[in-house]
């Protein structure tokens, strides 16, 4: 996270400035996230309960399935 941090610093991507003295900063983060769970009535407790997957489509997978939806019709 460090090298990712100091690459972004180094390609000067954004500027750090203090926060303007009529400002508050807001320090509490909200977060919610949401897995997909296909038959959960399926698992176990202990052996698969706590797995979880979060699908997330890949740009070249989509144009190569629309490319073979194309030649197929």
């Amino acid at each position: 996270m460090m090298s990712e941090i100091k690459s972004v610093n180094d390609c000067g991507t954004w500027k750090l400035v203090n926060l303007p003295e009529e400002k508050k900063a807001n320090v509490s983060v909200v977060k919610y996230k949401a897995r997909l769970c296909a038959k959960g009535y399926t698992q176990k407790f202990g052996e698969d309960y706590s797995k979880m997957f979060a699908p997330a489509a890949i740009m070249t997978s989509i144009r190569v399935m629309l490319s073979i939806a194309a030649e197929m019709e």
